[in-house]
């Protein structure tokens, strides 16, 4: 009886063990504040409804990037993330109906994924001459793996997270738990 108790301890705590570490990692992520002196934003998409409209997790990002945008006037914007239409199209059109000009909005449309999101927005930012820190624009639940491949692409990412309902909170953070080994494990 005792060797099972012992077992079943053992078994409970790598349960624990495998589930703390990335919400250790994923509070830590979304803690912080975002950087007052940064040259850009990065709004990360999400996936669209029918039709080509934002879900209101893409809403919630696209006002918390505004109003960063709008107090920032010197910022410029990624909306970064691919499909047809595509969700960086859709995020640009949000923004300018929200007041952010046009031609602060670039536009990176073929990201399949976080991973893609970064390197390419990366790569964008170079190419305009950015340097230091970004605001990554994101849900608290998915600002961990956002900055941890923004570094990994050589930018200085500071996050800024946008509200989210309790349910979605829970229903994404439980996902993201496992993207997170994910990111891990294949380091990328």
């Amino acid at each position: 009886m005792r060797k099972s108790k012992l077992v079943l301890l053992t078994a409970a705590g790598v349960v624990v063990i495998v589930l703390v570490a990335p919400l250790i990692a994923m509070i830590a992520g979304a803690s912080g504040r975002p950087a007052e002196d940064a040259g850009a934003v990065i709004l990360l998409g999400f996936r669209l409804e029918e039709g080509g409209r934002p879900a209101p997790i893409l809403l919630d990002r696209c006002r918390t990037a505004a109003d960063y945008l709008l107090a920032h006037p010197r910022a410029i914007c990624v909306a970064t993330g691919g499909g047809e239409p595509s969700e960086a199209e859709v995020m640009r059109g949000v923004l300018i109906d929200l007041g952010v000009e046009e031609e602060r909005v670039l536009l990176e449309p073929r990201a399949a994924n976080t991973g893609e999101n970064l390197a390419l927005s990366a790569a964008l930012l170079r190419e305009h001459g950015v340097t230091g820190p970004v605001v990554i624009v994101t849900n608290g639940f998915h600002q961990y793996r956002a900055g941890y491949f923004a570094r990994k692409n050589g930018l200085e990412p500071t996050p800024l997270c946008c509200e989210s309902e309790a349910g979605t909170t829970f229903l994404y953070g439980c996902r993201e738990i496992l993207a997170v080994y994910k990111a891990w494990a294949l380091q990328k």
